[in-house]
């Protein structure tokens, strides 16, 4: 059996996540002698990696890396002391594979707070030298090569067996939509606050509830553009939610809504862990991109909605939703989960990245 590290650095990332990764090594674990090496920055370390020339500190044990067969790490930024790491794992044990997770890809144009625009900075400055040292990159996106590295192309996936199917039951006389996420600028639901705006300038009759469960930058944002717009009674807010009281909303939830605003990025495509989870709950989706994995003919599954700064049209919405829930929908539902086993499962997801490890 071949040994291995999954190397997570500064795991304080949000709850969907730390679940995706916890999947990841839980599936290599069943695999390989998998250690797992969590770098956590204390709160000065952080702070001192805001400054423009600042670096990573890898504690990490070298003669440990002298005995491994492959490190798989999720992207930290590409600052020197990781340029550093990589150089010392490559003079220890020169046979050794290492594989470099970039869960968004291209992601240069995200940055948008004084944060992110510091760590891109550093990504830019250093990642030509990525090369000499990484054997792959592992991307969601569909590009061959990454930085001159060649890749191995996934599709974001979770564990299954851990996310319940929904018991959902059809109502009338109103439509309830679902938006989960830690809302960042390319979740774009000013889309969706504006359409349903403009559905009822038009004189739509519809009652609408749109739940939106989290937290994050945009929040804010989405706040007071419903307030602008005269949308309180629309809108609920929950802040996030887990367990029991996530699934009493996907319980009742028409249509979950993925992520509106990719545009804003410069991508088109990709694979987000948010629509796996959706799918894995049997719910149908509404997305605002091209999901990689995505079959041409998929109502039912998923409504495919343009990838710009337009309006999301809410009578589309309730159209599709009207003739996703017409007929045998458990059946749909079902097929909708059976669908996210046969493409999203982690043990799917990750085949490719066991595949290489074993060439």
């Amino acid at each position: 059996m071949l040994n291995g590290m999954f190397l997570y650095v500064d795991p304080g990332q949000s709850i969907g996540v730390q679940k995706k990764v916890k999947a990841q090594i839980k599936v290599l674990g069943e695999h390989y002698n998998l250690q797992v090496k969590t770098i956590v920055p204390s709160f000065a370390e952080k702070a001192y990696q805001l400054l423009p020339f600042s670096s990573h500190f890898f504690k990490v044990d070298y003669d440990e890396i002298a005995s491994l067969d492959f490190i798989f790490i999720r992207k930290p930024t590409f600052d020197a002391g990781f340029i550093d790491f990589l150089k010392r794992c490559r003079r220890k044990n020169s046979r050794i594979k290492i594989l470099l997770e970039i869960p968004t890809y291209p992601y240069f144009n995200e940055a948008n707070s004084l944060v992110m625009k510091r760590k891109i900075a550093k990504d830019k400055r250093n990642y030509p030298k990525l090369a000499e040292y990484v054997d792959r990159v592992v991307t969601y996106s569909q590009e061959d090569y990454i930085f001159n590295i060649p890749t191995i192309k996934l599709f974001n996936g979770c564990d299954i067996g851990n996310i319940s199917f929904r018991n959902y039951k059809p109502h009338s006389g109103h439509t309830d939509l679902l938006c989960v996420a830690t809302f960042s600028f390319w979740h774009g639901y000013e889309r969706l606050i504006r359409g349903l705006s403009t559905y009822y300038q038009a004189g739509g009759a519809e009652k609408i509830v749109i739940h939106m469960v989290g937290g994050g930058a945009e929040l804010p944002y989405y706040k007071g553009l419903v307030k602008e717009l005269s949308l309180e009674s629309n809108f609920i807010f929950y802040g996030p939610l887990y367990g029991s009281d996530l699934d009493r909303l996907y319980d009742i939830a028409d249509l979950a809504i993925d992520s509106l605003g990719w545009y804003k990025k410069g991508a088109n495509e990709g694979s987000p862990i948010k629509a796996a989870e959706y799918f894995a709950k049997g719910i149908p989706v509404v997305l605002g991109y091209k999901l990689t994995y995505l079959p041409e003919k998929c109502r039912n599954i998923a409504l495919v909605v343009p990838n710009d700064a337009s309006d999301i049209d809410i009578c589309e919405l309730l159209n599709y939703k009207k003739e996703f829930y017409s007929g045998d929908y458990l059946s749909k539902m079902i097929g909708i989960r059976e669908f996210a086993i046969q493409k999203v499962d982690m043990r799917v997801a990750l085949e490719p990245v066991i595949q290489y490890l074993h060439q």
